[in-house]
């Protein structure tokens, strides 16, 4: 029988889906640290990189009008391999690379690829 989803990956879910893009966001950051502790099965797994993915795309590419400002501010009391308490810095292209999981390494360093050309 498969894992039933976790509460926290589909409050994920929407926040990267439907709330982002309408200024809001404001649970992104607590429900990740949430999932960053669940033990999941591999597609769930599976779903939630492809979340990160698409909510540091859509951080990249916004305007900033349309991001909540809070969202960016960075958290410098939790440590930068918590990626999700540093957007702001995702979003400047100042993050360290190197910190980001594999899956979200290569976003990120093609959004920065195709913000230089």
């Amino acid at each position: 029988m498969a894992n039933p989803r976790p509460a926290a990956l589909s409050d994920y879910h929407d926040v990267v889906w439907y709330e982002l893009e309408t200024g809001g966001g404001h649970s992104l950051r607590v429900l990740r640290d949430q999932l960053d502790w669940l033990d999941m099965a591999p597609e769930q797994i599976s779903q939630l990189h492809e979340l990160d993915q698409l909510a540091v795309e859509y951080l990249q590419e916004a305007d900033d009008e349309a991001l909540w400002p809070v969202l960016i501010e960075d958290d410098t009391a939790q440590p930068l391999s918590y990626w999700w308490w540093h957007l702001g810095k995702l979003r400047a292209g100042i993050y360290p690379a190197e910190l980001l999981p594999p899956h979200l390494r290569v976003v990120y360093m093609e959004q920065l690829r195709e913000a230089r050309i």
